[in-house]
Formats: structure tokens, C-alpha cells, sequence
């Protein structure tokens, strides 16, 4: 199959599942983002430049004054630092160019189109779907009509394998994007937080964060792109037929899904740990404490039911004791002259 009738096909084709489902999903999350950041924008705003103004005021009072051994440089490096965070944090716009648009808008773009193999602007995945079919299509046309029942299983076959792979791969792209746009969504509260040196923690965790979910982004593209040319030169062999086609065509297919699960882990060792190695260090070591707690527990009820059956065995004895203390006393009695 030729270059010529891969773009001749592609610009005939107008069915594009992934692209249509992503500009379903991102448009309108999109919109409440912007919205989100600029509330959270115009909320922090008054308190944090009336904190900012209040801290240069006294700092540079006490530092002129003497009262603090610090230098004048090192006085405005903090007024910058102060300056540069309470920009980004109440300026919506200059938040969504140097945040927004880098992280979620331009760095993936650029990358993506870096590793595109497709000859025209197309999504990874719907350009991958329409090489199959065609393909697909070519070896329909050639069998004659009782041997179409059987291409056209094997064929539905290897579409299946192929809409799988694509299907694994675009749920772990929205999911690094859904999640990455909502990480941004929240920008403006953790970038004030880097202000102080109590909640820096904070603002250093959304930064790892936001580096993890785009290194994934990026390394679903990377491998989407892969995995495609992977598949074109599959495509490309001399295959005559459909049936030695399907094996390559299923095992590309089940080295990608593999590959696409394991991709946020690898994501999580680019950006230094990033939050599934916090989450799973922190789920961890609450397994290991409700296992703790669950050991206490069935100790506890070891102990009790231990006390409880020295408890019983005791009341046994004691009661024992009395009905032969009673019965000996009966005895006696009957040796009397009995009631009045």
C-alpha cells in the first residue's frame, strides 16, 4: 500500500471515533477550567497581595533596620519571589500562558507532532483504525464470494484485536489528560501556597503532580506512535493472505495493551515518584496497619474468650460446690424431725 493511497484514504475518510470522543470530553472541560481558575484567580487575590504587601513591609523594615542579619540581596530575591508567584496565582491570564498552555496545551502538542507518523493531521489511533480496515478491505476484494464468510471473520478478528489496543491506549491518554487539566484547574490555590514555608509542601507535591501526568501524556503519544508505525510495517509486509496477517496483527496488539498499562508507572519513575509511588507507599502502609489492627483484634478476642471459659469454668466449679454444699445440708435435715 502505497503513501499516495494512504492520504488519498485518509482525506476520504471522515470517521473518527477517538477524535470526535476527545473534543466531546475536553471541550467542556476545557471551559471549566478557565472558569475554575479564574474564580480561584479573583478569590485569592485581595487576602494573598494584602499578605505579600504586609510581609515586604516588615521584612525590609527589620533587614534596613538591622534587626535581622540578612543582606539587601537577599531581601530582593524574596521581594521577586513573592512578586513572580502573586502574579501567577491572581492573574488568570498569565496563568494560562505559562502553565496551562505549556503544560497541557504546547509541550504535548510538540511532542506529539514530533512522533506523528500519520501523513496528515490525524489522531494516532483513528489513522491506525483506518489503516486496518483499508487493509482489511484490500483482502476482501481479492477472495471470491464463498471465501468472504471466512476473511471476513478472521478480518473482524484482527479489527477487534486492533479497536482494543487503540480503546487501552486512549482510556490511559484521557485519564492523563482529565486528570492533568484538573490538576491545572487548581493552580492558582497551590502556587499561593509555595508563599509560606508551612504549605510549600503542598505546592512542591502539585508540581510533581503536574510533571508526572504530562511525562504521561507524553509517553502515551510516544508509544502511540510506536506502536502505529510498528503496525504499518506489518501492514506493508508481503502477506497474501489474511490469515498469516492476524497472528503479527494480535501479537503487536497484545504487546501494546501491556505496554499502555505499564505506561504510568514508567511516568511515575520519570518524574521522581511522582503520586502513584506516594499513593502506593501510602496504601501500603495502611494495608499494613488495618492488618496490624485486625491481628489486635483477633488476639483481643482470643483473650476474652479465654477469660470468658476460665470465667465459666469457675462458675462451674463454685456452682458445683453449692448444690453439694445444699445437698449435704438436706441430709442432715432429714436426719431431724423434719418440718413443723
Amino acid at each position: 500500500m502505497s503513501d499516495f493511497t494512504k492520504i488519498k484514504v485518509m482525506s476520504d475518510f471522515s470517521f473518527t471515533p477517538f477524535e470526535n470522543v476527545s473534543s466531546y470530553i475536553l471541550t467542556p472541560l476545557n471551559n471549566v477550567v478557565d472558569t475554575t481558575v479564574s474564580s480561584l484567580s479573583s478569590a485569592i487575590a485581595a487576602p494573598l497581595n494584602l499578605a505579600a504587601i504586609i510581609f515586604i513591609f516588615l521584612y525590609g523594615y527589620n533587614v534596613m533596620t538591622g534587626h535581622v542579619a540578612l543582606s539587601m540581596h537577599s531581601l530582593l530575591n524574596n521581594v521577586i519571589k513573592i512578586v513572580v508567584v502573586t502574579t501567577m496565582a491572581t492573574n488568570a491570564d498569565v496563568f494560562n500562558i505559562y502553565i496551562k498552555d505549556i503544560f497541557f496545551g504546547n509541550l504535548a502538542n510538540a511532542i506529539g507532532n514530533a512522533f506523528n507518523s500519520s501523513p496528515v493531521d490525524a489522531n494516532v489511533f483513528d489513522y491506525l483504525l483506518l489503516i486496518t480496515n483499508t487493509r482489511y478491505q484490500e483482502f476482501l476484494g481479492r477472495v471470491g464470494l464463498f471465501e468472504k464468510v471466512s476473511v471476513g471473520l478472521v478480518g473482524g478478528l484482527m479489527l477487534l484485536a486492533v479497536v482494543f489496543f487503540c480503546t487501552v491506549g486512549f482510556i490511559i491518554q484521557m485519564f492523563a489528560k482529565i486528570t492533568l487539566i484538573m490538576v491545572i484547574g487548581l493552580g492558582p490555590l497551590f502556587i499561593s501556597l509555595y508563599l509560606f514555608n508551612v504549605t510549600r509542601r503542598y505546592a512542591d507535591s502539585w508540581i510533581s503532580t503536574l510533571v508526572n501526568f504530562t511525562v504521561l501524556q507524553v509517553l502515551v503519544m510516544m508509544l502511540g506512535t510506536m506502536m502505529c508505525k510498528i503496525m504499518l510495517y506489518v501492514f506493508d509486509g508481503s502477506y497474501t493472505s489474511i490469515y498469516l496477517l492476524l497472528p503479527p496483527v494480535l501479537v503487536v496488539s497484545i504487546v501494546g495493551v501491556i505496554l499502555f498499562q505499564s505506561l504510568p508507572t514508567i511516568a511515575s519513575a520519570l518524574s521522581s515518584g511522582g503520586p502513584y509511588y506516594h499513593a502506593g507507599v501510602s496504601a501500603g502502609s495502611e494495608m499494613i496497619s488495618m492488618a496490624s489492627g485486625a491481628l489486635n483484634v483477633v488476639r483481643g478476642g482470643f483473650s476474652l474468650g479465654s477469660s470468658a471459659a476460665r470465667g465459666a469454668t469457675a462458675g462451674a466449679s463454685q456452682a458445683a460446690q453449692a448444690a453439694q454444699a445444699a445437698q449435704a445440708a438436706r441430709m442432715m435435715g432429714g436426719g431431724g424431725r423434719g418440718a413443723f
